[in-house]
């Protein structure tokens, strides 16, 4: 006898939230391709992290400008999460790309906005430290709908 009492079919499984293959809810923001150009790994993973977990897939993390600038060159990107400084260089030419690509991003820095470079400083920003539910917050506003 097979559980059919949420639609299982025979063979189908459940996975660790118990959730039958078909009936998993979507993620939020299914297949939008993210760059994440930031050089702490700490904070790059929980960005990627927490990225995936709403579905996007993650280019990166770049952790120089010029890797994160090829990326953005030959990718094409939904949105992307800029550091201000990666490896002491800023990532106002990145941004400036992705401006001119149409591509939106938010800005994370432990400087305060005033001291952002007049390039990043109209951006949206998420300033450092930063907790998940602020993170998840800025996420959905850049790139949420």
């Amino acid at each position: 006898m097979h559980d059919t009492s949420l639609g299982m079919m025979p063979g189908r499984r459940r996975d660790a939230l118990g959730w039958a293959a078909a009936s998993k809810p979507k993620p939020q923001l299914s297949g939008k391709r993210i760059l994440v150009a930031e050089d702490e790994y700490l904070i790059a993973t929980e960005v990627a992290d927490v990225l995936e977990g709403l579905g996007c897939l993650v280019l990166g993390p770049a952790s120089h400008l010029g890797e994160a600038t090829s990326l953005a060159r030959h990718s094409c990107l939904d949105g992307a999460v800029l550091d201000v400084l990666l490896n002491g260089e800023t990532s106002a030419p990145l941004a400036n790309l992705l401006r001119r690509q149409d591509v939106p991003f938010f800005v994370v820095s432990g400087f305060g906005r005033s001291d952002l470079p007049a390039e990043l400083s109209q951006a949206p920003y998420l300033g450092k430290p930063f907790d998940k539910a602020h993170l998840w917050r800025a996420i959905m506003s850049a790139f949420g709908g």
